[in-house]
């Protein structure tokens, strides 16, 4: 498992259109997309949405997810650890230097919060 950690750091990651501070690999996994995120610690996640159930698992760090509109509790999620979206809002902050495989449907778009009301976590 470490040599399968270490090898993180060796993908071609590109900038994420979601946020400059997220980058992003693309990994093929028919008949799914699979893309491994990485999020400097501290880095935001903005309010988004997906278009289809998404399944995030934290490869290797920590990141708190929560619902921007404060609905439910705020979640914090570790190596291991597995959350789904897809059709409900959520943002988030890296607690740690993290990696996060991130499994869906080929073609699943996010949509960033138009919410001019929307204030970052702080």
């Amino acid at each position: 498992m470490a040599n399968l950690f270490g090898k993180l750091n060796s993908l071609r990651y590109k900038k994420s259109t979601l946020s400059a501070d997220i980058t992003i690999a693309d990994l093929v996994a028919e008949p799914f997309e699979v893309k491994i995120l990485f999020y400097k610690k501290g880095t935001l996640v903005p309010a988004h949405t997906h278009s289809t159930d998404t399944l995030h698992i934290v490869l290797k760090g920590k990141i708190r997810v929560e619902s921007p509109t404060g609905r439910g509790k705020p979640r914090i999620f570790e190596a291991l650890g597995d959350y789904r979206c897809g059709g409900w809002e959520y943002r988030g902050r890296a607690l740690a230097d993290t990696h996060i495989m991130i499994i869906q449907e080929p073609g699943t778009t996010f949509v960033k919060s138009a919410d001019p009301a929307f204030q970052p976590l702080g």
